[in-house]
């Protein structure tokens, strides 16, 4: 008998990609505006495309992490995980799931430093 994945928590992780997205949006509204020493020097350094580059990655990749699991939920009975076909798909959605993460948190530690600088 062939082994089934379900995919019974993929809201939750919707709420939490959709949440991440949010969040990496209103920073970039942030940083777009602030001009304090800490952004005039990453300016004067020429690392601001830099910057903003970290958080379109962060961005796009809780897009596609939030796209991928809205294709998943299209299977209700889960996906057959001895299809090379769904197990592509399969490990293709947990790089999307990682990559999201690990983008979103090298942003944040960024974003956090520039604002401890701040104060």
């Amino acid at each position: 008998m062939a082994k089934v994945l379900e995919f019974d928590p993929l809201s939750s992780i919707i709420n939490v990609e959709s949440i991440l997205f949010g969040f990496i949006l209103t920073v970039l509204t942030l940083l777009m505006q602030l001009d304090n020493k800490s952004m005039r020097t990453i300016k004067e350094y020429g690392r601001y495309p830099q910057l903003i580059g970290f958080n379109k990655t962060a961005a796009y990749s809780s897009f596609f992490a939030i796209a991928f699991t809205l294709v998943l939920i299209l299977y209700p009975n889960g996906i057959d995980l001895s299809s090379p076909y769904c197990l592509s798909l399969f490990y293709a959605w947990e790089f999307v799931i990682a990559l999201s993460f690990l983008s979103t948190y090298r942003f944040m530690r960024i974003f956090f430093i520039i604002a401890k600088h701040t104060q």
